[in-house]
């Protein structure tokens, strides 16, 4: 009784409409999701979200995002999944809802750790395991541990590997060899990994100037696991880490303007055995950046 008394000193207009919207965006999104329009059920649960949110009722609208979440999930649209399931998270944490709320955050870990985005994962995992070890939930504790784990091991090879990409843009043979055989010193497992394999293999390349052979360890490495993450994102991207990546700016070319291997101007590559010696630019506009592009 106190809570209907409580609704109708509340009641507005403003709250109504927002309670009858609520209403259709709820069917709405029920009958996409029957549909298997996972892009307009997610786009309709974000609405009821935001209906929920005008009628503070914090707890439904964290259920509509995570809903929006699930939904865009299924169409793989990135932005919006971690958008919504966020937005879950934070509407969860303001009603104390923690159970849930950490389940949400376990959710993200492995959507980044899927993309491949490990230290993102690793960070989500180290706030659940938080969690549900205070919880006395050993076992979803240990398991996002043991997740920890293996991304620790596995960000230690990519830092190796990427100090050995900066030692193959350099182009000196022996110091690529010297630098292998300290990381072999640092972790001993390392000698063992793909990792190690693909500087063999590219350095091997680059000592025959071989082209295909540099391509072909690229695509076997990458077919795997992706050498960079951000590397999967627009040209644009992928150009600027490039133009990082070897020091130059191809002449004439203004980010995502005129890319390609014909007239970039890499004979101005600083690193050019033309030049101040190391990689020929010739070899880089071939391989490099034909594999990435």
């Amino acid at each position: 009784m106190n809570d209907q008394k409580k609704r109708l000193s509340g009641w507005s207009l403003f709250s109504n409409k927002n309670e009858d919207a609520a209403d259709l965006f709820d069917k709405a999104a029920n009958s996409f999701k029957l549909a298997k329009s996972w892009a307009e059920a997610g786009g309709a649960y974000a609405k009821l979200a935001e209906c929920h949110l005008k009628l503070d009722s914090k707890h439904e609208a964290a259920n509509a995002y995570a809903e929006a979440g699930h939904n865009y999930k299924k169409i793989d649209t990135e932005g919006k999944l971690l958008k919504y399931m966020s937005s879950a998270i934070v509407n969860y944490s303001s009603e104390i809802n923690l159970c849930l709320m950490f389940l949400y955050v376990q959710e993200i870990a492995e959507i980044y750790e899927q993309k491949q985005y490990l230290e993102l994962a690793n960070e989500q995992y180290a706030l659940a395991a938080d969690y549900f070890e205070m919880e006395g939930v050993s076992t979803t504790a240990n398991q996002c541990k043991t997740k920890m784990a293996e991304f620790s091991a596995h960000m230690k090879e990519g830092h190796l590997l990427n100090a050995g990409i900066c030692q193959l843009c350099l182009g000196d043979i022996v110091a690529i060899n010297n630098a292998l055989e300290k990381y072999q010193e640092l972790d001993p497992t390392f000698s063992g990994t793909r990792e190690y394999k693909l500087l063999v293999d590219l350095a091997a390349a680059l000592d025959e100037e071989d082209v295909a052979k540099f391509t072909d360890a690229v695509k076997e490495y990458d077919s795997m696991t992706k050498l960079y993450y951000w590397l999967c994102g627009t040209d644009d991207l992928r150009f600027e880490f490039v133009v990082s990546l070897l020091g130059f700016r191809p002449s004439g070319v203004l980010s995502g303007e005129g890319r390609g291997r014909a007239g970039l101007g890499w004979e101005h590559c600083p690193l050019s055995r033309n030049g101040k010696g190391g990689v020929p630019s010739s070899f880089f506009s071939l391989a490099t950046v034909h594999y990435f592009f």
